[in-house]
């Protein structure tokens, strides 16, 4: 396993396990923005990485998880039961292709379609005529969020792939 690999899978467990403390506070607070926004940091970092490094079924994942998110964070939704249940199992969904990466060097042969159209379908409420045409472009992949704070380790895997390849351009990530 090369250095940018075991950088990236132990930024995304630290990321997970602060998911998972938020999770467990979110059921208390659905509403706390400093939640959800640490909550999606951990899944933006993930997915912003994965890309990179040829993660399909992890990128898939945590996109369908990050527009939720989304969602989410800009109030669009408003957590619940079954929300807090679906991220706690996209969590686990997250936590299962890790280890695959870290025991095996890819992803394994499962498959992450369910628990995406789970997702795609919980954010879907929001793209509902009460909906604004910005909260349907989130949620279809069109818009990105300019006000996304990027997670701690994101910032150590750009300087890791500028050490590595020289600069970002050149592993074509800017």
């Amino acid at each position: 396993m090369d250095d940018l690999i075991r950088e990236f899978l132990i930024e995304s467990h630290v990321g997970l396990d602060q998911m998972e403390r938020c999770l467990t506070e979110l059921e208390e607070r659905p509403a706390d923005a400093e939640l959800l926004a640490n909550i999606f940091r951990s899944v933006h970092t993930i997915k912003g990485t994965t890309g990179f490094l040829g993660y399909a079924r992890l990128e898939s994942l945590s996109h369908a998880g990050e527009n939720l998110l989304g969602l989410l964070r800009d109030g669009k939704l408003v957590a619940n039961a079954e929300i807090i249940s679906v991220l706690l199992d996209l969590l686990d969904g997250l936590r299962a292709i890790l280890r695959s990466i870290e025991t095996d060097g890819d992803e394994g042969q499962g498959s992450e379609e369910a628990m995406v159209e789970r997702l795609v379908a919980l954010a879907q409420i929001s793209a509902e005529p009460h909906a604004s045409p910005k909260s349907e472009r989130i949620v279809s992949g069109q818009m990105s969020s300019p006000e996304v704070e990027v997670h701690p380790g994101a910032q150590r895997s750009r300087m890791l792939l500028i050490r590595l390849c020289g600069s970002t351009s050149a592993c074509s990530i800017e």
